[in-house]
Formats: C-alpha cells, structure tokens, sequence
C-alpha cells in the first residue's frame, strides 16, 4: 500500500465566512478566505514541485515523492 498526503479543505469564501458552508464559530475554524486558500497552494507550489494526482491517475511509479491530493469536503 502506497502512502498519499491529503489536504482538506471544508470551505473558501471571498469576503465573509457567512458566504459559504454551516455558520458559527465551529465552522468558522475550517473555513480559509480566498487570500489564504492562494497562500496556502503557493506554500505547496515552493515546496512541492509535482501537481496533485488525480483520481483517475497513479502516481508515476518511479516518483521518488509522496504523492499528494487536494482534497474538498462539499458538504454544508
């Protein structure tokens, strides 16, 4: 068995986090404005010079990497 990385993501908003997904403070904590979402995915670009697999894809069996998926809870 192969190990992947996975990071989740529940929910992006543009301006508020009212905009999207369950409301409150709970939900508030999963939520990333668009300004984080592009931070966090240009953290990855510096780190990570592969793009995330894709379902129908497997990773290239010679990669010395990890594979990684990005991954979107589309529930709420």
């Amino acid at each position: 068995m192969k190990r992947l990385l996975s990071l989740l993501l529940h929910d992006v908003y543009r301006s508020h986090s009212s905009e999207s997904g369950f409301l409150g403070p709970a939900a508030d904590r999963y939520k990333l404005s668009l300004a984080e979402f592009d931070a966090q995915l240009a953290g990855l670009a510096r780190v990570r010079k592969d793009r995330p697999i894709l379902m129908t894809n497997e990773a290239a069996p010679d990669s010395e990497e990890v594979p990684f998926a990005i991954t979107v809870d589309d529930g709420g």
